[in-house]
């Protein structure tokens, strides 16, 4: 339902509090299949959550958002998503958020945790919100490396298929290796923990 430019949903799986929606280009309304469309600059809050893209889908049956680029007539993406809660922030290439859970998916993520940059291809993000979160918001990635460079693909770091972020604490890796200008070396480790802080 949407009331006073709010999206408000009301089914008993609804969420509490309404999402508050705005776009520059244009929203558009499928009352059928009960979706929002957010074309140009589109931006979604919800409690202490912003979602940022240029465009975003936003279902309420399923109480879930996706934020995606657009592509513009040169063939090049537009508006990246980026996602912000508290202090924790990032960009990804895709990223589906469900208001109900608290958790996220999210693909090609990169997150700046200190000096350190993580890319992720998979990720699963779980919000301090969530009562599966223990308090910390929790990033969890597939096949990803952590590394110092800041390049938008690093010339070198640690290569691991499974990462868990706890922001300004700590990084946990599980088997890694050395990567150099992409290419894997003979050094490897079989886990890792990399202390972080925003505020070191």
């Amino acid at each position: 339902v949407i009331q006073n430019g709010k999206l408000v949903l009301v089914s008993p799986d609804s969420i509490d509090v309404p999402v508050d929606y705005s776009a520059d280009d244009k929203v558009q309304f499928d009352y059928v299949n009960k979706v929002i469309h957010l074309y140009g600059n589109a931006v979604i809050h919800y409690k202490a959550m912003d979602i940022k893209a240029d465009y975003i889908r936003i279902e309420m049956n399923t109480n879930l958002a996706i934020a995606t680029p657009l592509i513009d007539s040169t063939g090049k993406k537009t508006g990246i998503p980026e996602f912000k809660e508290g202090e924790q922030s990032f960009k990804a290439q895709k990223i589906s958020y469900n208001f109900k859970t608290k958790k996220g998916a999210i693909e090609e993520v990169i997150t700046q945790e200190g000096d350190l940059f993580v890319h992720g291809e998979q990720t699963k993000f779980i919000s301090k919100q969530s009562k599966d979160s223990n308090g910390d918001d929790i990033i969890y990635n597939k096949n990803a490396i952590i590394t110092s460079c800041n390049a938008e693909h690093p010339h070198y770091g640690i290569r691991s298929n499974k990462q868990k972020v706890i922001p300004n604490k700590l990084v946990i890796v599980g088997p890694s290796h050395v990567e150099i200008g992409g290419v894997p070396t003979f050094l490897w480790l079989p886990f890792g923990f990399f202390p972080i802080s925003k505020n070191a």
